[in-house]
């Protein structure tokens, strides 16, 4: 399960957790954010890799396309997109940035 991420798990999971904490701070966290987790830790990565896929060309998409159709390894595909002149850390950092702004200014439910 933990593969079928585009971002490190643990990396999401960590972000994930930190949000929770800082949304409830004091309060004690509700059962059903808790069994929700899962489901953040996901969305959060939707879209992370959304944001990065939109920041590439034409070319470059059909370029993954092509690995994906030939069940290219993971860490190959890992390799181009590292290869591409997309600053991922800024594209991962405003995606965090802006889930967390959704996610705090959610109503506690």
């Amino acid at each position: 399960m933990e593969d079928d991420y585009f971002i490190e798990y643990d990396t999401l999971a960590n972000v994930v957790d930190a949000l929770i904490k800082q949304k409830y701070q004091d309060e004690p966290v509700p059962d059903n954010i808790k069994t929700s987790r899962e489901e953040s830790i996901k969305r959060l990565d939707d879209q992370i890799s959304k944001a990065f896929f939109n920041n590439l060309t034409d070319e470059q998409i059909a370029e993954v396309k092509k690995m994906l159709d030939r069940d290219a390894p993971q860490e190959e595909i890992h390799e181009y997109f590292y290869n591409l002149d997309i600053d991922m850390s800024e594209v991962i950092a405003k995606t965090i940035q802006e889930f967390g702004t959704d996610f705090i200014g959610a109503d506690h439910e």
